[in-house]
């Protein structure tokens, strides 16, 4: 298919081109001919809504009418709103209305571009989006949570909001739809609510809210270790109960099993834990954590320093309910990554412990002896990453000679130091060389350079 630069054509060019490439392949494509060729695994088209049906265009033509749609994804800053192939779908059926419905009159290119952003904005629609999550604690009375805009709700809450769904149903299996869509959800314990404002379907209001819920449960991992919080976990499929068997043969050769079973989640956590989050520390990380998510439910903008944060604690989360050793390891160095490199190519086993040393100096007041066990603990895990990755060591070996749970433990301050330090700058929009030049800035005030190999 061809591709159409954008910053060559505009609107009215585009839709001149399209209308003559339809033309065109009408009078002079065999259709026929054309489906005996190897040629033909895809050829698009467009509704006729006259005749009912759709009518070969041709690739060119459509390339067009995909360029119009891209066009106006751009313009009105849709890209988290509509899925691309929603958007397409959309101008092809406009443009055969345009082509074919003579009560449909399109003047030109603008026209065009105006009456599909038109269209777009008139199925856009709000969702409030229910996850069951993994926080497997005894619910007492009705709780929530607020993190941001989101909430974390129990059991017994959500009991209260969903009471009487589906009694007015007036057919016995819808009523019985509802009650098992509610037995299934009552199966957990926590859920996580999640406003989704403006979004052209129910699908990708479900991938937006599922990525921000895991998110929130990211944060989780941050203010509670993951001897208690490993299994925490959001999703539309994940199973609410937890069975494991294991058949196996005993000495004298007789079958025998294990069983267990329960509610997956984090049963050792404490009732009412939500108070955790009334202390200092956890709150402090509740609240910008909560914004940055807040932030991320506005579809229109987009916010740099946001996205790596909730994407380093992303990876950071992943570690903590990871069950390889390994990986967990490659997956905490990850984190680091993604939170300070900025498009370099070498150096990170200096890179990264300077700069996480950085952040943590710069808020706390750590002796010297301490920061530079923190600054060994990253490099020494770096460079098992790089070995993992490589092949230079067994992915399922146990006899690693480190301790994931000290590396978990710098990753999430330097997770937090980032928090501190920025918190308040992540509304910015600015382009991330901003946050690189400040922390190779910082990087210089406790590490001056000494030769050329140092880095920042």
């Amino acid at each position: 298919m061809n591709t159409i630069d954008m910053n060559l054509s505009q609107p009215n060019k585009l839709i001149e081109e399209a209308v003559n490439e339809f033309a065109r392949f009408k009078e002079t494509v065999d259709i026929v001919e054309l489906f005996k060729t190897k040629e033909a695994l895809y050829e698009p088209s467009i509704p006729d809504p006259i005749k009912g049906g759709s009518v070969f265009c041709g690739k060119k033509a459509f390339s067009y009418i995909e360029a119009l749609a891209l066009h106006v994804v751009e313009k009105d800053g849709l890209e988290r709103s509509i899925y691309k192939r929603d958007a397409i779908e959309e101008s092809r059926r406009l443009f055969g209305k345009a082509i074919f419905d003579n009560s449909f009159v399109v003047e030109d290119g603008d026209d065009f571009v105006d009456k599909l952003s038109q269209k777009i904005a008139s199925e856009l629609r709000n969702f409030t989006i229910y996850i069951p999550c993994h926080v497997a604690h005894g619910c007492i009375e009705p709780e929530t949570l607020q993190i941001g805009n989101l909430r974390l709700i129990n059991r017994l809450y959500f009991k209260q909001i969903t009471s009487g769904l589906g009694e007015d149903e007036e057919e016995d299996f819808l009523r019985k739809m509802w009650v098992d869509v509610l037995e299934r959800y009552q199966r957990f314990f926590w859920f996580m609510e999640v406003p989704i404002l403006g979004v052209y379907n129910l699908n990708l209001a479900k991938e937006i809210a599922s990525v921000l819920a895991q998110h929130a449960i990211n944060l989780m991992h941050l203010v509670i270790s993951s001897s208690h919080s490993d299994k925490m976990m959001v999703g539309y499929d994940i199973p609410a109960e937890l069975h494991n068997h294991l058949l196996y043969k005993t000495n004298n050769g007789d079958f025998s099993y294990e069983h267990s079973g329960g509610a997956k989640g984090n049963v050792g956590l404490p009732k009412k834990f939500t108070d955790i989050f009334e202390s200092e520390r956890p709150k402090e990380l509740l609240n910008v954590l909560g914004h940055c998510l807040n932030l991320e439910l506005d579809l229109k903008n987009d916010y740099p320093m946001v996205r790596r944060l909730l994407e380093a604690t992303y990876w950071y989360g992943d570690a903590v309910r990871e069950t390889n050793r390994s990986v967990k390891i490659v997956k905490f160095a990850s984190a680091l990554e993604r939170l300070l490199i900025f498009g370099e190519t070498r150096g990170y086993t200096q890179i990264i412990p300077k700069r996480a040393a950085s952040l943590m100096k710069n808020v706390w007041a750590m002796p010297d002896d301490e920061i530079r066990k923190y600054m060994d603990t990253i490099k020494k895990g770096y460079d098992l990453r790089s070995k993992i990755l490589h092949g230079s060591i067994s992915p399922i070996s146990p006899k690693i000679d480190f301790s994931v749970y000290h590396f978990e433990h710098v990753c999430s301050l330097t997770l937090e130091a980032f928090i501190h330090n920025l918190g308040s700058y992540l509304t910015d929009q600015q382009d991330e060389k901003v946050l690189r030049d400040w922390i190779k800035s910082l990087v210089l005030q406790f590490f001056p350079i000494k030769n050329k190999s140092d880095g920042a």
